[in-house]
C-alpha cells in the first residue's frame, strides 16, 4: 500500500488518534463519566453534556470540574474504565488496516489524548503492540492536543519529517496538532458525528 501526499511525495508515516479514529470506546467513556461525575463529583449531567467532555484528557477534564480532588479522581476514573472496557473495541477494518500498512513500511504511530495507565489497559485490551511503532500519551509530552508537542514526539521516534508524515483523527484536536505540526491531515469519517468544524483545517484525505 503506498500513500502519497498531494505533492505526489510518498509518505514515510501515518499517525493515528486513537478514541474514535482507531477505537471504539464511546460507550465505555459515557458509562465511566457518567457515573464519576454524578455519584462521585456530585455533578449533574445529562448524556448531551457528557459527550463534550469524550476526547479530553481526564486530568484536564478534573482540572474543571473537581479541581480540589484531581488525584483521587483520577485513580476512580481509571477503576470505572477498567469495569466498563468490555464495551469497547478497535472499528472493524481498522486490523486489517494496520497490517497492511506496516507490512508496507510505513511507520505508525498513535498519539492520544489518554494519560499512561488509560493507556496501557487499552493497549491491553486491544493487542496491536505489535503494529505500532511510537506510542505518545497525555503524559509523554510536555502539552496535549491540540498543541503539536505530541505529534512532533511522535515524528521524532520515527525519525520522519513532518511534510512526509499524516496524521489521522476524528477531532479538532487532531487536526490542529497535525497541522501546527506540519504534517498533512486525514479524517476518519467513521468517529466523526459533524465534519463541518474540521473542514477549517483543510484536510488532504477523507477516510471512509
Amino acid at each position: 500500500m503506498m500513500l502519497k501526499g498531494p505533492n505526489h511525495t510518498p509518505l514515510r508515516a501515518v499517525l493515528f488518534d486513537l478514541d474514535g479514529t482507531l477505537y471504539d470506546s464511546e460507550r465505555q467513556e459515557i458509562l465511566t463519566m457518567r457515573r464519576l461525575f454524578c455519584d462521585d463529583i456530585g455533578l449533574e449531567m445529562d448524556e448531551g453534556e457528557i459527550v463534550e467532555y469524550i476526547g479530553v484528557p481526564s486530568r484536564e477534564v478534573l482540572e474543571q470540574l473537581a479541581p480540589d480532588r484531581v488525584e483521587e479522581m483520577l485513580a476512580v476514573w481509571l477503576d470505572y474504565q477498567g469495569e466498563f472496557l468490555v464495551e469497547s473495541r478497535l472499528f472493524p477494518g481498522v486490523l486489517g488496516i494496520l497490517q497492511s500498512l506496516s507490512r508496507s513500511g510505513l511507520g505508525l504511530g498513535v498519539v492520544t489524548g489518554q494519560n499512561k495507565p488509560e493507556l496501557e489497559a487499552t493497549r491491553r485490551h486491544i493487542g496491536i503492540d505489535a503494529l505500532i511503532d511510537v506510542w505518545v500519551s497525555a503524559d509523554d509530552a510536555s502539552f496535549t492536543k491540540p498543541h503539536p508537542a505530541p505529534v512532533r514526539l511522535a515524528l521524532e521516534t520515527l525519525g520522519c519529517p513532518p511534510d512526509q508524515a499524516v496524521m489521522i483523527g476524528d477531532t479538532r484536536f487532531d487536526m490542529e496538532a497535525g497541522r501546527k505540526a506540519g504534517t498533512l491531515l486525514g479524517v476518519a469519517l467513521w468517529g466523526v458525528k459533524d465534519v463541518t468544524p474540521l473542514l477549517e483545517y483543510q484536510p488532504d484525505f477523507f477516510f471512509e
